[in-house]
């Protein structure tokens, strides 16, 4: 699941944008950082009010277990391919997304080594 947190995002180009998030993970009960370079391809829907993008795009994660897959404390750095939908709001600076990503890791431990697991999370990001 996405963690509970802050998470950014700033467009480079219409079609473009660096996105992230920092918070504190379910599963493995640690923290998670990651960052995605995102491109939208498809428009689903433009109307008046909104504009429903899909992204996909590479990223990288660090997370940290607390309670691993072996029940101790490590961290584990990976890649991301993320995919998500935006529903991104015209005249409010507000847009609510679903992704889900895949993550191919390395864990920093001795029975961790190499895994891979998916992330998946739902939210809203309001733009300053």
């Amino acid at each position: 699941m996405s963690p509970p947190g802050w998470r950014p995002s700033s467009h480079l180009e219409d079609d473009r944008a660096l996105q992230g998030a920092f918070g504190f993970a379910f599963a493995g009960d640690g923290f998670q950082v990651h960052a995605d370079y995102v491109f939208h391809p498809y428009i689903l829907q433009d109307k008046d009010a909104f504009t429903m993008p899909v992204y996909v795009g590479p990223g990288l994660r660090f997370i940290q277990y607390r309670a691993g897959r072996d029940g101790d404390q490590y961290v584990a750095v990976g890649v991301r391919g993320v995919a998500g939908m935006l529903f991104d709001f015209k005249e409010l600076p507000l847009d609510v997304f679903v992704e889900v990503a895949g993550v191919v890791e390395y864990g920093f431990a001795d029975s961790a080594g190499f895994g891979v697991t998916i992330n998946a999370g739902a939210g809203a990001r309001y733009y300053f």
